[in-house]
């Protein structure tokens, strides 16, 4: 796989992009904690410095965040030979031995100086070890035991870096198996079509819809479905976009974002009293809750409703 530098403004934050980089290396040399554990101890301070002065003071505050920190970071890896998934070390009895390496008891050692910033790191380790496969097992990669949600975090993470032709790569493997896929997989076809629009290969992204379309699970096609409405009416193709309208109204009858699909090809298309005019019946029939992704609903259809339909129309596709 192909790497690019990430440019960070605070130099603790490329310190521990770099550092977890070479843990995902170190722990699937040999998939063994204890040897990973031994590696982090002695080579981690070293390789990020600003980043661990951040939560030590002292050598014993310091030895205590390295102990549970490197336990976090091995936690959260997928290891290839467990099926890419996790293999968390058991929890540790206060009379166990402190795997800080100060041969004193947990309780007398490192327990008493718990770290709760441990917990609060959000890690996904599955970017770095993606990178850190060879070129063969990451041709083998066995997409079934990858969970999509995962998939979707890195390619996001390699789009912000602009490895776009590894997202690819990355993908077009996924979507090989259309037929194993369901809803979970949208996020990852939208950021797929999103590589395509940035390689500016519409040839490729037509392709993909198409398989898009065969999907067997029901959600991610009726996903594609709207997708493809969307770049129906950008292509001023009004008549088919309307077609495959109703045949989503068929299918998902009660999908949630047909309202606001259906308002968004009536601006597409240039149609601004219709557009007001439905806008106004969702705001009468549907049910908001609090929840983020309805208010943005709902302040779409008040802006439509009260005729601004450009504005709506920018917001919504941001």
């Amino acid at each position: 796989m192909t790497t690019q530098e990430i440019h960070f403004v605070d130099p603790s934050e490329k310190e521990l992009e770099l550092l977890l980089r070479q843990c995902a290396v170190v722990i699937l040399q040999r998939e063994n904690a204890d040897d990973f554990l031994a590696w982090f101890r002695k080579h981690a301070v070293s390789m990020a410095p600003h980043f661990f002065q951040r939560f030590a003071s002292d050598a014993d505050e310091l030895r205590s965040f390295i102990s549970a920190f490197s336990r976090h970071i091995w936690d959260q890896t997928p290891l290839p030979g467990n099926h890419y998934l996790p293999r968390p070390l058991p929890e540790l009895q206060p009379d166990a031995c402190c795997p800080c390496d100060s041969k004193r008891n947990f309780q007398d050692c490192c327990a008493k100086a718990a770290h709760a910033e441990v917990s609060m790191f959000f890690l996904s380790m599955l970017p770095h070890v993606l990178d850190a496969l060879s070129p063969q097992q990451f041709a083998d990669l066995p997409y079934s035991e990858l969970p999509p949600e995962g998939l979707g975090f890195v390619a996001e993470t390699w789009m912000e870096q602009g490895r776009v032709l590894d997202v690819v790569k990355l993908l077009e493997g996924l979507f090989a198996h259309i037929d194993q896929l369901d809803e979970r997989s949208e996020h990852c076809f939208n950021s797929l079509l999103a590589c395509y629009d940035r390689l500016g290969n519409a040839q490729q992204k037509a392709r993909m819809i198409e398989i898009g379309l065969a999907a067997a699970n029901l959600k991610l096609r009726s996903a594609v479905m709207q997708r493809q409405c969307c770049i129906l009416i950008d292509s001023k193709e009004y008549a088919k976009a309307w077609v495959l309208f109703e045949t989503l109204r068929q299918l998902v009858p009660d999908d949630p974002a047909l309202p606001h699909l259906e308002v968004s090809m009536l601006i597409g298309q240039g149609d601004h009293e219709r557009a007001q005019n439905r806008a106004r019946f969702w705001l009468e029939h549907l049910t908001f809750n609090h929840s983020e992704e309805k208010i943005t609903l709902l302040e779409f259809f008040e802006a439509v409703a009260n005729g601004e339909s450009q504005h709506a129309d920018e917001n919504g596709k941001q």
